[in-house]
């Protein structure tokens, strides 16, 4: 009894498999095509075009060669998205026994997806959208044949976004890995998506999202914890390749939204940062730390709390950033004091700060008051720099200056020590740097005070006035200039920072010369005494 028992068991068994494989062939997968486009056109609200159809019992439904979505008209011609194949899981025993299609999951494979914004704002996503299924709350829609489309897991594999603004290059977001459940118009559903971003970096989003937003798709809710590694900042597409910024980023943070406004909160690591054309990659990494508001409609963030970190220095950064031009425009204000400036050392270069070779600043604290204004790839930076109690190690200041015959009295040392440091600037990135109310004491040569520019190309022109310490001038300024030298003597520098030049200013001198000593003696004659040259 018991090996017949068996017997019909392994029959059954082997009858089912016997059927499950030959009933594909007795279903017309192609019949149910425009059934099933259909279901996806009224559910999405676009139309939509599939392949050719092959059923499979084993995977529980059919597949379609090929799927092209359109786009909103407002957008082109081309497809919102475009699929090697689609994955459709069905109910199949509905379509076996009643031939009803009831489609409750969609898998894109290889898709190419195109997310785009126009100069208004809009995004072309924010129209999707069509029928919705009352009875479940899912995004569906039911036909007069009985047919149902109540979606309850939508996954993309390998696919590839194309993410930008109309009319401007896009930013390919590839290897993108998607997977939401439980779809649905009255409550969040879970998500879950992996991509790479441009310059092979990556990008994990972990969260939930909805109920979808029938009205405005972009307008959706949604929670999620973000994680990005190696991000390629100047791939981004949010800066011009001519502003000169660089480098790459970590970030790991949060976002909040209720479908107007999105609060985010986070730190983010900058490596190999640079932020002028002609600066050097940062060698040490840029810290940030930052909770800012975002305004969907407007396009506006707005940053209510940052910190900059670099090593043991830390500033304040606050503001504004409008998104909606093509460049996103600054409006940020950056503070910070008693920054030690050995931890500032390796990251000046990124700004555009080079030092002379083998100089380097050590101990000292340094200050910034500055305001970012304008484009984000052409921002002007306005405010006060200063620096207190500092040691610039191997350069002597006095020794470049000993040039000048006036200043022969100076002191020699392998440092230059500076007891304070303090300008007023202005920099762009196609003008340069100007520097006015520039205010320096340096013991061992005494205080020197001016204005003067640094070109886009690192070229000095500074009109310097210095005034000699009492050790440091000698009797032959007192006699020559009389009472003009206690105003100071005119220098002029030129070069580079890396290779300062110094020179005499004998118009300025010549004119700020004693009366007396103008009548007693030959112009030529001062010029020997006062800069220690032969006459000609």
């Amino acid at each position: 009894m018991k090996k017949k028992i068996l017997l019909i068991l392994a029959a059954a068994v082997v009858l089912a498999l016997i059927t499950l494989a030959v009933l594909p062939h007795f279903i017309n997968a192609n019949s149910f095509k425009p059934r099933v486009q259909d279901q996806l056109t009224k559910a999405l609200g676009r139309p939509v075009t599939i392949g050719d159809l092959s059923a499979s019992i084993f995977s529980g439904g059919v597949t379609a060669s090929g799927i092209t979505i359109a786009d909103d008209p407002s957008f082109g011609e081309q497809p919102f998205i475009q699929a090697k194949s689609l994955k459709i899981g069905l109910d199949m025993s509905a379509l076996i026994f009643s031939r009803k299609l009831k489609i409750h999951s969609l898998t894109l494979e290889d898709p190419q997806v195109h997310l785009l914004q126009d100069q208004a704002g809009h995004w072309n996503f924010a129209s999707l959208g069509g029928q919705k299924n009352s009875a479940t709350g899912k995004p569906g829609a039911t036909s007069s044949a009985g047919d149902e489309l109540s979606v309850d897991k939508v996954a993309v594999e390998n696919g590839s976004i194309a993410f930008g603004r109309v009319g401007e290059s896009t930013r390919n977001y590839t290897g993108v890995q998607l997977t939401a459940t439980d779809l649905s118009y009255t409550t969040a559903f879970p998500f879950h998506c992996t991509a790479k971003t441009p310059g092979n970096g990556s990008l994990d989003l972990d969260g939930k999202t909805g109920p979808i937003n029938q009205q405005n798709a972009a307008a959706t809710p949604l929670q999620a914890k973000v994680t990005m590694k190696d991000l390629n900042i100047g791939e981004t597409g949010f800066t011009d390749p001519k502003s000169g910024v660089a480098g790459t980023a970590d970030f790991s943070g949060t976002i909040d939204s209720n479908g107007m406004q999105v609060q985010t909160q986070g730190e983010a690591t900058i490596k190999n940062g640079k932020f002028v054309p002609a600066g050097q990659p940062s060698k040490v990494p840029i810290g940030l730390r930052f909770d800012a508001t975002y305004a969907i409609a407007s396009e506006t963030a707005e940053i209510k709390t940052a910190t900059v970190n670099i090593g043991k220095a830390s500033a304040q950064l606050t503001g504004t950033l409008d998104n909606k031009p093509a460049s996103p425009i600054l409006n940020l204000k950056i503070t910070g004091s008693g920054m030690p400036v050995d931890a500032l050392q390796d990251a000046m270069p990124a700004v555009g700060v080079v030092l002379p070779p083998s100089a380097k600043l050590q101990s000292g604290t340094a200050g910034v008051n500055v305001e970012l204004t304008g484009p984000l790839d052409d921002a002007t930076t306005t405010g006060s720099a200063s620096l207190h109690n500092a040691v610039l190690a191997n350069f002597d200041l006095g020794s470049k200056m000993k040039g000048i015959g006036s200043l022969a009295g100076i002191s020699s040392s392998k440092n230059t020590e500076i007891q304070s440091f303090s300008t007023n600037l202005k920099h762009n990135n196609k003008t340069g740097s100007d520097f006015t109310s520039l205010d320096v004491v340096i013991p061992s040569i005494g205080s020197i005070t001016g204005q003067g520019t640094i070109s886009p190309a690192n070229e000095l022109d500074f009109n310097l006035l210095v005034k000699l310490s009492g050790k440091s001038a000698v009797g032959i300024l007192t006699q020559v200039t009389g009472a003009a030298g206690s105003k100071g003597i005119p220098v002029n520098v030129k070069g580079t920072a890396q290779n300062p030049q110094f020179s005499p200013d004998m118009g300025s001198m010549v004119k700020n010369m004693n009366p007396v000593n103008r009548v007693s003696k030959p112009a030529t004659g001062l010029v020997k005494d006062l800069f220690g040259k032969k006459q000609k």
